[in-house]
């Protein structure tokens, strides 16, 4: 069964975003639990308290271009259920699914 998670996964963020940034963009949505930036990778994961703000915020950003310094990013769900790790490895091959036009796709959870 497909579902959304409670992380949200930001795509093309710059090198000089800070927790801040983030927070303020999403903190009407709900608590912010964790925050992962990865600069070098130019994305950015949070995890809001629960799924329906995360999908309150995902619905949002839908008709509402999101800029952080002058910069368009993009929002999607993301495939990690929880953020449980700041390794940094976890999320190397992590992608965008479109650059060009915002689209949610529900994220299928394999189960183990």
């Amino acid at each position: 069964m497909s579902e959304p998670f409670k992380v949200i996964h930001v795509c093309n963020i710059r090198f000089n975003i800070s927790e801040i940034d983030l927070f303020q963009m999403f903190q009407s949505f709900g608590i912010i639990m964790k925050l992962v930036i990865l600069h070098d990778k130019n994305h950015a994961f949070l995890q809001i308290q629960d799924v329906i703000s995360t999908i309150n915020a995902l619905q949002y950003y839908t008709s509402v271009q999101s800029t952080i310094r002058g910069r368009s990013v993009y929002v999607q769900f993301s495939s990690h259920q929880e953020l449980t790790t700041m390794d940094q490895n976890t999320f190397k091959e992590v992608k965008c699914s479109s650059l060009t036009k915002f689209e949610i796709s529900f994220i299928k959870r394999e189960k183990k």
